[in-house]
């Protein structure tokens, strides 16, 4: 099968063994039954793309906007932007980004510029395996929400990861659900990390992909035992 974009085919990844199972429930009598679901991957970003990104964007727009992915079938360039600023003035300049790119590029696929998404903030939840202090938790979380929205502002989507492996894992799914609940307007999203121990063998290359997927090359705010640090990069 081939996706549009990334996260449709890395969803189809995980999803896969579930829906050979069911198709394998559901097949004809004499149709063979399906062993597996071959997912092939987007068209990746052409390499002259991003070097060459500066001078196609605008250098001052090259700090903050960076080329992210391709969609609907590499005819889309999907962006990633730090402020609403720069999305916009982006949009803007999107005729003369394609005219560049065509110059750079005569055989490319690529037709527009989709909306620039703005960067979701990620906050890495760590706790001690005999944390268990719910209060004090969901008080942190509560500070550190409002603290990356009076920083980076409300419209950048705050995405709150776990290991899932500990008691306060747990309780920050549960504080992600009952503030969905209570507001559904603008959630915070709630993500974990998946355990290699917890996925069947055929699965470990979807959980992998999974993993890097939340892992990317992201800047991530670290809370942990009551402090709230900053951090560029990988590593956490």
């Amino acid at each position: 099968m081939l996706c549009s974009n990334v996260p449709w085919s890395t969803n189809l990844r995980l999803l896969a063994p579930r829906i050979v199972g069911l198709l394998n429930a559901r097949r004809p009598p004499g149709v063979p039954p399906a062993s597996a679901i071959a997912v092939l991957e987007p068209p990746p970003l052409p390499d002259e793309l991003v070097e060459q990104w500066a001078d196609l964007a605008g250098a001052d727009l090259a700090d903050q906007i960076r080329p992210h992915s391709l969609t609907d079938w590499g005819q889309e360039l999907i962006t990633e932007a730090e402020s609403a600023q720069a999305r916009d003035l982006l949009a803007h300049r999107a005729p003369a980004v394609l005219a560049r790119l065509r110059a750079v590029l005569p055989e490319t696929s690529i037709v527009r510029l989709g909306q620039s998404r703005l960067r979701a903030v990620w906050v890495l939840v760590a706790s001690a395996p005999g944390f268990s202090d719910q209060q004090a938790l969901e008080n942190a979380l509560m500070e550190v929400w409002h603290d990356v929205t009076q920083a980076f502002g409300p419209e950048h989507e705050l995405r709150f990861v776990h290991a899932g492996e500990t008691a306060a894992d747990q309780m920050v799914e549960a504080w992600g659900t009952a503030v969905a609940d209570a507001d559904p307007t603008r959630p915070p999203r709630i993500d974990a990390f998946v355990s290699r121990a917890a996925v069947a063998a055929d699965d470990v290359e979807g959980a992998r992909r999974r993993n890097e997927g939340l892992e990317g090359e992201q800047s991530w705010e670290l809370l942990a035992a009551g402090a709230t640090l900053r951090q560029r990069g990988h590593g956490l």
